[in-house]
């Protein structure tokens, strides 16, 4: 009987094989693949900001890019203003504070953030001919036919801090525009420096007496009659002393090149503040700037300036970068579909965006300085989309992808 009964019992299927063992010796299953992220690109003034206060709903929209555990990013995401005058480090540990969430510096352009770029490119420039030139020093004849560059300053302008800035990025010799007038008060009659107020620089004094080569405007202006008046200065003086052996050169060349470069770091006209119209910006202060030079040399010469900040492509082209070294840290699937670029201003934002092509796609919001007057969108710059706020924005880019 326990024969018959053990011959008509059924086999069970053999056990299916164990699972390969994790890295602690459990199962693992593989995670699902991940799907293509978009990007996304915020201005800070108009979108997250206006003046001292956070606009509603932008901590709520910002925090929809960080996972709700850990607190991570979860997409390529960049800051893009065209505000400065300090420190990306600076800014991203107040937008942290603001926003709620964690904020790294290499996830802040500022306007004038391309200029590390143009300070490492110089100093390699300086090093190169310093070299050629102690290199030519060997034959006496070769020295007298290469003679070597005087030094010159570099002028920055904008509020108290921003020329500690240009020197973090790498550049020598910077004098800011207070410091040149506390050093020689002569040099703007009607702006005399306040009693007993420290110099920016400790090496003011010396830099100021060189020649200015280049001007930085990197920020708002706290004195447009004395800065107009240094710029307009440096651009008339006559080029330094020439060495002996070297032919002169005279202080009107011929062909009427500029010899002091002039970089402008942000060309808005206005940005939206606490006062309920907007406020002149940078780009204001470099019209008058443009339009006092013009006047000056009786409208011979033109002032050619070396542009950074959006709408110009260098700015697009450095966070198209950021972003992609994002997207490769965060592990996602190449390439990113889309990059949402989200802003206030059709001027800058908006044709900025437009401008970059490609994947970019420019979402204009009503909150901050277009506002929009009812219009559906901008006539001259229409964006990709128009939305409320920041958290529509964002929203609206999630939701595609």
């Amino acid at each position: 009987m326990a024969g018959r009964c053990a011959a008509g019992r059924r086999r069970r299927p053999p056990p299916p094989p164990p699972p390969p063992p994790g890295r602690r010796g459990g199962a693992t299953t593989p995670p699902p693949p991940r799907r293509p992220a978009p990007a996304f690109v915020l201005d800070i003034d108009g979108v997250l900001l206006r003046g001292g206060a956070t606009i509603r709903r932008a901590p709520d929209a910002v925090r929809l890019l960080y996972g709700a555990a850990d607190g991570a990013p979860t997409h390529p995401l960049l800051f893009l203003t065209n505000g400065g005058g300090v420190t990306e480090a600076a800014r991203a540990a107040a937008l942290s504070d603001r926003l709620g969430v964690r904020v790294q510096a290499s996830q802040v352009v500022l306007s004038h953030t391309p200029l590390a770029a143009m300070a490492v490119a110089e100093a390699a420039a300086a090093a190169k001919a310093a070299a050629a030139t102690a290199t030519a020093a060997a034959d006496a004849s070769a020295a007298a036919a290469a003679p070597p560059t005087p030094p010159t300053s570099v002028l920055v302008i904008g509020g108290r801090g921003c020329a500690d800035v240009a020197a973090g990025y790498g550049f020598r010799n910077v004098l800011a525009a207070a410091d040149a007038a506390r050093v020689a008060p002569s040099v703007a009659p009607f702006s005399p420096p306040r009693r007993g107020e420290p110099l920016e620089r400790p090496d003011a004094e010396a830099v100021a007496a060189l020649p200015v080569g280049t001007v930085l405007v990197m920020h708002d202006s706290t004195d447009w009659g004395r800065d107009i008046q240094l710029v307009v200065d440096a651009l008339l003086a006559p080029p330094p002393p020439a060495p002996t052996h070297a032919p002169a050169v005279p202080a009107d060349a011929a062909d009427g090149a500029q010899r002091v470069q002039v970089v402008a770091c942000n060309a808005d006209l206005t940005f939206p503040a606490d006062h309920p119209a907007p406020r002149l910006a940078t780009g204001a202060f470099t019209t008058a700037l443009a339009a006092v030079y013009a006047a000056a040399t009786g409208g011979r010469r033109r002032l050619a300036l070396t542009r950074l900040g959006k709408p110009h492509g260098v700015q697009y082209a450095l966070a198209a970068g950021r972003l992609e070294a994002q997207r490769v840290a965060l592990r996602l699937p190449a390439p990113t579909p889309a990059i949402y670029a989200v802003g206030d201003n059709p001027a800058s934002d908006v044709a900025g965006a437009n401008g970059a092509g490609g994947v970019w796609r420019s979402v204009l919001v009503r909150a901050g300085n277009w506002g929009g007057g009812g219009a559906a969108n901008d006539p001259v710059h229409p964006a990709h989309h128009v939305v409320d706020d920041v958290y529509d924005a964002i929203s609206l880019g999630l939701d595609a992808h």
